[in-house]
């Protein structure tokens, strides 16, 4: 892993861009002064000043005084984990009271948009964070696996592990074939939409799925737009109408 990396994760644990750039040079020079780092990361010695301070009352450095100059000591790097553990644990504590806050907006329907591939990802991983028993899809598994050949492997082999059952409505060709022969052991079911019915709508070219209280629509042209829809009422309806047209292809 290079420098900037190392700058960028410790950046997630409260220490901010500059900070993380002056503690990780500061860790590769014997007696580090602003002057010192200033040097070897090209930041200016002001605010190179300005953030060693700052990481002194995070607790991250020390200061000792050496032949009139002030050396700044940067505290070991474990003391930056532990501290991201502690922070975790605040907001595991107080996960109740949170929960409690967010009570007035659960009856309104929350709408998230993405955009790209990332963001199609987003919704994919989203399942993992609700959903614990099932996921009903209308989709072009083919498209999918155009896109996203590595990831979405990778997807069904989780959701297989968290026992997350998959039902899939989706255009019959030689992928969605081939997934419904492994059906039992991807931990899912598969069934055609008729090809009368692909014939008055064309390639699908989109993925809907239903899981807990929430429905994710997907579109799989060049635009890749992503929505999450959460709303339990809403879900209800998308969730009937899935158990109306897996009931008719049986």
């Amino acid at each position: 892993m290079n420098k900037s990396h190392i700058e960028t994760a410790i950046s997630y644990s409260g220490i901010s861009k500059k900070e993380s750039v002056v503690y990780v040079t500061s860790l590769g020079i014997k007696k580090p002064t602003p002057l010192l780092v200033s040097k070897e990361c090209g930041m200016p010695r002001p605010s190179v000043y300005r953030e060693m301070e700052s990481l002194v009352r995070k607790g991250l450095m020390g200061k000792v005084r050496e032949d009139k100059k002030i050396i700044y000591v940067p505290e070991d790097p474990r003391t930056i984990v532990e501290k991201l553990k502690q922070q975790t644990q605040s907001v595991q504590n107080m996960m109740g009271e949170l929960r409690d806050l967010a009570t007035v907006y659960r009856n309104r329907p929350t709408v998230r948009f993405f955009e790209g591939k990332e963001g199609i990802k987003r919704i994919f991983e989203d399942i993992f964070l609700v959903e614990k028993k099932e996921v009903l899809a209308f989709t072009d598994v083919k498209e999918l696996y155009k896109i996203f050949p590595d990831y979405y492997t990778f997807f069904v082999k989780r959701r297989v592990k968290r026992k997350i059952f998959g039902r899939i409505i989706a255009p019959k060709d030689d992928t969605t074939e081939e997934i419904s022969e492994s059906k039992k052991e991807e931990f899912r079911d598969v069934r055609f939409i008729p090809e009368k019915i692909m014939k008055k709508i064309g390639n699908l070219k989109g993925h809907m799925l239903i899981y807990k209280d929430r429905i994710a629509l997907v579109s799989l042209e060049s635009d890749e737009i992503s929505v999450i829809i959460e709303n339990e009422a809403l879900s209800n309806v998308q969730r009937s109408l899935f158990e109306i047209a897996w009931e008719s292809i049986k």
